[in-house]
């Protein structure tokens, strides 16, 4: 799924000059599939952003609850695209496509230099994962941490004029720092 969302980000940004890119802010998202897909939404922007001026997201459901998630954000010069892959439960992807765009677009605010952006980019990483561990201390504190080990895969792209970035985020599980007591 990861790959597939990466090769259709590259695919939608592109120059279109052709009317038929441009619609009034169309979605759709109860078309039948082939495949059997849980959600899949497809969005024609009323004019381009960042080059960017249609998405199609699809995510499949292996487990129940989805574990999966992804979010787009179309912000007025920018675009943000995230694909997560949760790992032992949906609560950790749930946590970082909450937190993940908001934290990259306030640190990116008006940057137009692309090494500020991957920075910016890995600080936002860096920044969900600290929340999240924070949230997560009292429960591994309690020792309900060190049973699952949640996480999630992420990846997360950003277009801003004729700039793309893309960033990886390995996999952020929440792994916090409790010492066990030797008997």
């Amino acid at each position: 799924m990861k790959i597939a969302a990466v090769v259709a980000i590259f695919l939608v940004w592109t120059s279109c000059t052709e009317q038929s890119c441009f619609a009034n802010g169309q979605r759709s998202t109860h078309e039948r599939s082939p495949l059997n897909f849980d959600a899949v939404e497809r969005f024609v922007l009323a004019s381009p952003v960042a080059r960017v001026h249609r998405y199609t997201a699809a995510s499949y459901a292996a487990k129940d609850p989805n574990e999966d998630r992804y979010v787009v954000r179309v912000d007025s010069d920018a675009v943000f695209a995230s694909v997560l892959d949760g790992h032992r439960g949906w609560q950790v992807a749930e946590y970082v496509n909450q937190n993940l765009i908001v934290n990259a677009a306030a640190l990116l605010g008006n940057t137009s230099s692309n090494n500020f952006a991957h920075s910016s980019l890995s600080r936002a990483f860096v920044a969900t994962d600290d929340a999240l561990r924070a949230r997560m201390l009292p429960t591994f504190q309690l020792g309900f941490g060190l049973v699952n080990r949640p996480g999630a895969c992420t990846m997360l792209a950003y277009a801003k004029g004729d700039t793309l970035v893309v960033a990886n985020g390995k996999d952020i599980i929440v792994q916090c720092p409790i010492h066990e007591q030797s008997s």
